[in-house]
């Protein structure tokens, strides 16, 4: 082929309908809004953005494949709405081509959650399909009200392809509180979510025993975990780590609207005797639990289990199976539950 030739059938490529190229927009905390995002400099017209909320607002130029890469500093809600990155700009386009937020050097870049009374605060809150949240440091909140909820990652229950990957989940609403609502690591409510190669540890409230006054705090909280299971099917948890949950649990499946299924847990490491809640996995949910797998993790130091069960007296299961898990404690599984044994319920394999 001639170089004529050759540069003509390379003209025709780029120019096939719906390819793309995907832009890298940077963030830096002495960037400005008004640049062009394009660059890695502090330059006003041509630099980076000033705040990661630029990059998935109403009217962002970020669409599928493209990424947002935040530079090292901390970084709080600007506007008001007690959401520190609210992604409600375009769709990514496809699990493969997401819109990608990242951390420009793990865990440099940290998201602190603001304190508020009331309804609820959030590190991430994701309002779109195919976004990526990767390797942020998500912290803080605080609350001094009865119905407030402090949350690393939140997302709509239409959404879909939301992936959570290799993000450092510490010390969310480590408050006095006696807020009725949880806080949790991540609060999960979509379809096809990917949660991966994320610590999540110390997530809660203070107790009256680390130093609240009485009445300041809920007196027994078991409302605040990792991750919150709460509705949406095909999620994948998989290679996190789960460090020290006092007021909750590691996992917690509670869908009370919808059914939730395809949930598998893999490959994820458990740590840390809470003192508050028998198991490091809580079943539990009014609604049909199915197709969950739990297989191949660790359970270390559990109070009293790894798993237990609460379904006030309604909730069913099918083709849920655990197996091949270790655990430090004799007895895996919760003979005592609420609702009995896990592993002795219709449509349980243990």
């Amino acid at each position: 082929m001639n170089t004529k030739k050759l540069l003509l059938a390379v003209l025709f490529f780029l120019t096939l309908p719906g390819l793309t190229h995907a832009t890298t927009y940077y963030v830096r905390t002495d960037g400005h809004d008004s640049a062009s995002g394009l660059n890695d400099t502090n330059n006003a017209s041509t630099g980076a953005w000033l705040n990661p909320q630029k990059c998935v607002d109403t009217g962002s130029v970020l669409v599928g494949g493209d990424t947002c890469m935040v530079g090292n500093g901390t970084y709080t809600d600007t506007d008001g709405n007690n959401i520190v990155i609210y992604v409600r700009g375009n769709n990514g386009t496809s699990l493969a081509a997401p819109i990608t937020i990242q951390a420009q050097n793990y865990l440099g870049a940290k998201l602190t959650i603001p304190a508020l009374a009331s309804p609820g605060a959030y590190g991430v809150y994701v309002a779109r399909n195919y976004i990526a949240i990767r390797g942020f440091e998500i912290s803080g909140g605080g609350s001094n009200g009865t119905t407030t909820s402090i949350t690393g990652v939140g997302s709509l229950s239409s959404n879909t392809g939301l992936d959570v990957d290799r993000n450092y989940f510490h010390d969310i609403g480590y408050v006095c509180s006696t807020s009725v609502y949880g806080f949790d690591g991540i609060s999960h409510n979509a379809n096809s979510t990917t949660i991966q190669r994320n610590i999540f540890e110390t997530i809660g409230r203070e107790s009256v025993a680390e130093g609240c006054a009485s009445g300041t705090t809920l007196a027994n909280p078991v409302n605040d975990h990792g991750i919150y299971l709460q509705g949406g099917s095909t999620a994948t948890i998989k290679n996190n780590y789960f460090i020290t949950h006092k007021k909750g649990w590691g996992i917690q499946f509670h869908s009370t609207s919808t059914a939730m299924s395809g949930v598998n847990i893999y490959n994820n490491t458990f740590y840390g005797n809470g003192g508050n809640v028998s198991g490091h996995i809580i079943l539990g949910s009014t609604n049909l639990n199915s197709s969950v797998n739990i297989k191949n993790n660790i359970f270390d130091t559990p109070l009293n289990y790894a798993t237990t069960r609460y379904n006030s007296g309604t909730g069913t299961f099918s083709a849920v199976v655990i197996s091949n898990n270790q655990t430090s404690v004799a007895t895996f599984d919760n003979p005592s539950a609420l609702d009995g044994p896990l592993c002795s319920a219709a449509g349980v394999t243990c």
